[in-house]
C-alpha cells in the first residue's frame, strides 16, 4: 500500500490597501497570497492575526445580529471582547471602513434602546442608564448638554447675588422657653 502525500499550502500575508483583499492563486498554485489592512493582537491567544475587508465586513454583520437578538447585549464593547478584539481596534477600523462604522452606529442605537426600556421598565438601574445613555444615543448627548450649560448659567446667576435669610422671632410657649441671658451670649 503506497502512503498518500499530503502537500500542505503555504500562507504568505501580505499588507496593502483594503481594496486588493481577496486571495490570489501565484502560478505554482501551493502558495495563496491573502492581502489585509490591519492586524491586532488577539485578547485571548495573544496572536496577532490580519484584518482583511471580509472579516470586518463578517464582524459588522455579527455585531448587528448579536446587538438585535442578544437580550444580554447591554454594553457595545462586550461584543468585542467576546470575540478577543480590542475596543479601541474596532473604533479605529470604524473610521476607515463604512460597513463597520454603520453597523456600530447601529448597535448603539439597539442597545440603548434596549437599556433605556429596561430602566423604563424598572429591569436596570434608572439612574445607571441615565448617566451612560449618552453614549448609545446622540439625543441623550444633546440633553446632557443642555443641561450642563443651564446649571452652569443657574451657577452664574446664585454665585453673583447675596442671598440673606431672616427668621421671624418665634412666640414663646411651654414647647419653646425664653432663652436666659447666658444663653444668647454663648451664641455669640
Amino acid at each position: 500500500m503506497n502512503p498518500v502525500k499530503k502537500t500542505r499550502k503555504k500562507r504568505v500575508l501580505v499588507k496593502d490597501k483594503p481594496s486588493n483583499i481577496a486571495p490570489k492563486k501565484t502560478p505554482d498554485e501551493k502558495t495563496i497570497t491573502y492581502k489585509y489592512f490591519d492586524q491586532y493582537r488577539d485578547l485571548y491567544s495573544f496572536m496577532m492575526k490580519p484584518v482583511s475587508e471580509t472579516f470586518v465586513d463578517k464582524l459588522a454583520e455579527d455585531l448587528i445580529a448579536w446587538a438585535r437578538d442578544d437580550k444580554d447585549a447591554l454594553i457595545l464593547s462586550q461584543f468585542f471582547y467576546i470575540k478577543g478584539i480590542g475596543y479601541d481596534m474596532v473604533q479605529k477600523w470604524s473610521h476607515k471602513h463604512e460597513k463597520l462604522a454603520m453597523a456600530f452606529s447601529e448597535a448603539k442605537r439597539l442597545i440603548g434602546n434596549r437599556r433605556e426600556v429596561g430602566a423604563v421598565k424598572k429591569h436596570f438601574e434608572p439612574g445607571m442608564v441615565k448617566t451612560s445613555m449618552r453614549m448609545y444615543h446622540k439625543e441623550w448627548e444633546d440633553i446632557e448638554k443642555a443641561r450642563a450649560e443651564l446649571k452652569q448659567q443657574q451657577d452664574e446667576l446664585t454665585s453673583k447675588r447675596n442671598i440673606q435669610w431672616v427668621l421671624e422671632k418665634y412666640p414663646e410657649t411651654s414647647i419653646v422657653p425664653k432663652k436666659t441671658k447666658d444663653q444668647e451670649d454663648n451664641e455669640l
